[in-house]
This record gives structure tokens, sequence and C-alpha cells, in this order.
């Protein structure tokens, strides 16, 4: 996946307790996840769990193993920073 840009719409929200949400389509890949925040005594603890379809039958699934998987991953970890920052706001 290149470094598109893509909206996130927030499916569910409970003030610090979690955030749902989806991701609108890159190349025919949507995402779905959760964000679960739990309060500690050093912050709030982040957990994340997400779910995403490929298309493209065989070929989505070996694109999948061999790159979007990895691209995804780092997705991830920009949206998560991204959000903790909205969040330490």
């Amino acid at each position: 996946m290149d470094k598109e840009d893509h909206d996130m719409e927030i499916m569910e929200s409970l003030e610090n307790g979690k955030i749902v949400f989806r991701t609108s389509p890159i190349h025919g890949v949507r995402m779905t996840g959760t964000f679960t925040l739990k309060p500690t005594e050093a912050g709030t603890e982040m957990t994340y769990a997400a779910g995403y379809t490929m298309p493209w039958g065989v070929l989505g699934k070996f694109l999948d193993k061999v790159m979007i998987k990895r691209a995804l991953e780092k997705d991830i970890e920009r949206e998560a920073k991204k959000l903790k920052s909205v969040l330490e706001k």
C-alpha cells in the first residue's frame, strides 16, 4: 500500500473505554478495528484489534502475505500515534 490518506469513520465511542472504527477503502481493502482504553496508574493502556478483507481472491491472499499485512501494520502504528495526540489534548 502506498502513503495514500484515507478516512477513518468512528462507529462507536465510549469515553475512556473504546473506539470502534472503519476506514474508507484503499485499493479495495477496508479495515475495521477497535482501540480499547484502560486507565492505569501510569496513564492509559491502549490495545488495538483489527480485521480486514482482501479482494481479488487468490491474488489478494498472496499480496496480503508478501506486502499488505506489513503496510497495514505501519498504518496502524501511524493511526495510533494520531489517536494518542488527539486523546492527550
